[in-house]
């Protein structure tokens, strides 16, 4: 009987054991997914789950929201669409904040933190988050506060917000894949230049070319970028310096380059009615020469 009874304690005592175990186990787990939650407060945002971002910078706002899963912004109501790459970098340095090393609890330093000038607020379906960016830390670390919390601490990769200002996207997309690219015909200064590929070989004027230099010539086209996008400039009159022919899976596309002064031209293509303003630089390396090619 006494051993039965002692059996039965052994039991029971056994059983409070692994119960204790299992609440004291479950008080360090929830502490750990909190104190998770603290340190990387935006582990769970996703990209696709933001509906819009406003950046605040010294006296200037930009206000950057999603259609059809691509970011626009909106100037002199005009639509322009957003860097894709800047956004997707101010938003993967949001989602990386870790609040590892806590700078300061203190209301009254946060002027000299550099805390309130910049912000970034973002919205998703439910929810809004604002981010006050601060001075530079150290080099691509700066002073940051979450929301109305009193807390500054570090976070990273926060340069691009705080040095772009302009959020357009300006590549001019003239070549959509270069590897689709059929013909090209470039005209400038009275010569012709006729590209043509078949079976991956291209020729020049009907002369074989080298396919290096050809792939990187149709390469400088497809990242021509604008320094700036415009829409008031009446230039139908004049005639262009350049124009530009691409055929492209059957699709034709051209493009119209006209000299605005010595260091900038403009570009209007067939398919918007942007006018985009070019670096000299970048227009006159497209002007060469047969012999660039076949040499």
């Amino acid at each position: 009987m006494r051993k039965k009874n002692f059996n039965r304690l052994l039991t029971l005592g056994g059983i409070l054991f692994l119960l204790l175990l299992f609440l004291f186990s479950y008080e360090k787990i929830s502490k750990l997914i909190e104190e998770t939650k603290n340190v990387s407060p935006f582990k769970t945002l996703k990209q696709q789950d933001i509906k819009k971002i406003i950046f605040e910078k010294e006296n200037k706002k930009y206000e950057i929201y999603k259609k059809n899963n691509l970011w626009y912004l909106k100037e002199k109501n005009i639509e322009f669409k957003v860097d894709k790459e800047k956004i997707e970098k101010i938003i993967e340095a949001i989602i990386e904040i870790k609040k590892e090393e806590i700078i300061s609890k203190n209301k009254s330093k946060h002027q000299e933190f550099g805390i309130g000038k910049n912000k970034i607020k973002i919205f998703t379906q439910n929810k809004q988050i604002t981010l006050y960016v601060g001075n530079n830390a150290s080099f691509n670390t700066n002073y940051l506060r979450l929301n109305e919390e009193n807390e500054v601490f570090l976070g990273k990769n926060f340069d691009e917000f705080l040095t772009t200002t302009d959020w357009r996207d300006l590549k001019i997309n003239l070549i959509e894949k270069e590897e689709d690219i059929e013909e090209l015909t470039l005209n400038y200064e009275g010569k012709t230049l006729f590209f043509k590929k078949e079976k991956n070989q291209w020729t020049i004027n009907q002369k074989k070319a080298k396919k290096d230099r050809v792939d990187f010539f149709i390469n400088e086209i497809a990242t021509l970028k604008a320094n700036d996008v415009l829409f008031y400039e009446n230039i139908s009159d004049i005639n262009p310096s350049i124009t530009l022919q691409i055929k492209e899976k059957n699709q034709i596309k051209k493009a119209y380059f006209f000299e605005k002064d010595k260091d900038s031209y403009w570009l209007t293509t067939s398919f918007n009615h942007l006018v985009y303003q070019l670096s000299i630089v970048y227009v006159s390396s497209l002007k060469k020469s047969e012999e660039d090619f076949i040499q």
